[in-house]
Order: structure tokens, then sequence, then C-alpha cells
């Protein structure tokens, strides 16, 4: 199993710095949010942590193979419960970081959206105290204490940075291409279901000749970077006359890949030192390695 390094990047509302956001995560890290814990501890610029995510799951079933024969026999965790784990690491001056995941555990969106959870928790949380320190009613909050927490935390997965336009320069011409559009249609009732306020148009266009290729090249990179746009896929031809296919994607940026079985049994973490505990993680490490030769992370 293929574990995979991503990258994400954060963006804090007014009133809430990166360092008591990190020390309201830190001081609740054993509450956990849709059954994830995060732990977290800074080193120098460093923010680093762990999530924890348990399941409900007393067994699992081992698969043993011999000459002639499979056979499967089920193992009881007596002491405990099934867990997953993802690192993380973050540059506290740039908010950019890079997050560790494995098919099962959880991905980086359900991490982004935890983060936001913790939060709101803690925006939420200052506005109350400030509210009581003032003497104001938390049922009507001033304007002035609203907009000084105003906003909420953003995370964004970063996308492959070879962009769309980058990727077509190695075509001469473009063949052929399919678009799905997306129409919004304004001023419905909030009552009616999304599905019934948007539309999808998609069309399948055949390019012929050469006479107009530069301009047609140029036009389907433009098409690529509309917002209109849904989806996008097609076929072109390089310079040696060779045809290739191309496809509008927007995936997460890979920054590492290795095998699970590399790192799992060598993984620990104890909540009573969670220094040592990411120290000493093999994940960790790789994290930290990227880093060094990623200048992307310090911004």
């Amino acid at each position: 199993m293929d574990v995979k390094v991503l990258a994400f990047e954060l963006k804090l509302g007014k009133g809430i710095s990166i360092s008591s956001f990190y020390n309201f995560c830190r001081n609740t890290a054993a509450e956990p949010i849709y059954d994830r814990f995060i732990y977290v501890d800074q080193k120098d610029e460093w923010l680093r942590g762990i999530v924890l995510t348990s399941k409900d799951i007393k067994a699992f079933t081992k698969l043993v193979r011999k000459p002639g024969k499979i056979i499967l026999s089920p193992q009881a965790i007596d002491d405990g419960e099934l867990a997953h784990f993802n690192f993380f690491l973050m540059n506290t001056k740039s908010l950019r970081g890079f997050f560790q995941y494995y098919h099962g555990s959880t991905s980086i969106h359900s991490f982004g959206e935890t983060l936001k959870r913790k939060y709101r928790d803690y925006k939420h949380l200052l506005i109350s105290k400030e509210c009581e320190d003032k003497g104001f009613d938390k049922n009507d909050i001033p304007k002035s204490i609203n907009m000084k927490y105003d906003g909420y935390l953003k995370f964004d997965v970063v996308l492959q940075r070879k962009t769309f336009q980058q990727f077509m320069k190695e075509f001469s011409r473009v063949k052929n291409i399919t678009v799905q559009f997306k129409e919004y249609i304004p001023n419905q009732p909030l009552y009616r279901v999304l599905a019934e306020k948007a539309k999808t148009r998609r069309h399948s266009l055949t390019f012929k000749g050469y006479e107009h290729r530069a301009e047609i090249l140029k036009d389907v990179i433009a098409l690529g970077t509309s917002d209109v746009v849904e989806d996008l896929h097609g076929v072109g031809v390089t310079e040696d006359n060779y045809e290739k296919s191309f496809k509008l994607f927007n995936e997460p940026e890979t920054l590492d890949r290795f095998d699970f079985n590399e790192v799992v049994l060598l993984t620990e973490f104890d909540s009573s030192n969670v220094p040592g505990s990411i120290d000493n993680a093999p994940v960790s490490k790789r994290l930290y390695n990227i880093a060094e030769n990623d200048k992307w992370i310090n911004g």
C-alpha cells in the first residue's frame, strides 16, 4: 500500500494568530472531532503533528498463503481498537505544509475540515469570552467584536504545479475536444434543491486541417482556465505527429510516495510525550527531508 505526501496551505481570519490557534489545538487535543484526535508540537518555525483516527473495530482478519491453499484467521484486538495515523508538518510563517496519507486514513480534505471545525470552535470561544468580559449579551454580539474576529480558516489543497497551459505546450495542434460547461440559473427560490439550479452542457468538436491550428490551440488553453468549464478532454498532436490524450484535471501535488510496510512497524505514539513521538516517527523524518529540498514550503 502506497503512502503519499500531499501539500496544503492555510489562511487565517482576523484576530487569531497561528500561535494562539496552535495553543488551542494543543490544549484540546484530547477532545476528538469526527473521531479524530489532533496532537501538535512546535519546534523552531515548524508546527508538526499527528492525526489519529479511531475505528470501532476490535478484530481483523489475517490471510496466510500456503502451498495449495489460503488460510483466513481472525485476530482479536484485546486492548484498544484499530487506528490510522497521518503526520503533518507546517511552516508557521508561510502557513504551508505537508500531509501524509494512505488509503483508509484521514484524507487531506477531511484533515482540512477538522482544522476548520477547530478554528470555528476557537473563534466562538473567543467571541463569547470577550462578550462576557465586557458585559455584553452573547445572543446580541456587538458588530465591533464580530468584525474583530471576522473570517474563518481557509484550507487549500495544493494542486499539481504543472499547469494545463504548460501541459498543452507539448502539442503542435489539437485534433478534437469534448467540453462540458456549467450554467448557473440565478434567482431561484432557496428551497429548490441544488440539482434544479444547475445544468451541464457537453459539446464534442473535431477540428479539420491545419489552417487555424495555432489559434485553436491557444483557444483551447484559454478554455481550460475558464471557471465555467466543468470538464475538458481531447486528443492533441505533437510536433513529431504523435497523438496523445489530454485532460483538464485538478489533482493534489504528490511530493513523495513510499510503502506503508516500511514505516508502520516503526511508528509509535504516546500522547504524554508528543515531541519525542514525532521526532522518532519515520514519516516525520521524511517530511523534514522533503522540506529541506522543497523551498515552496518556506513561502
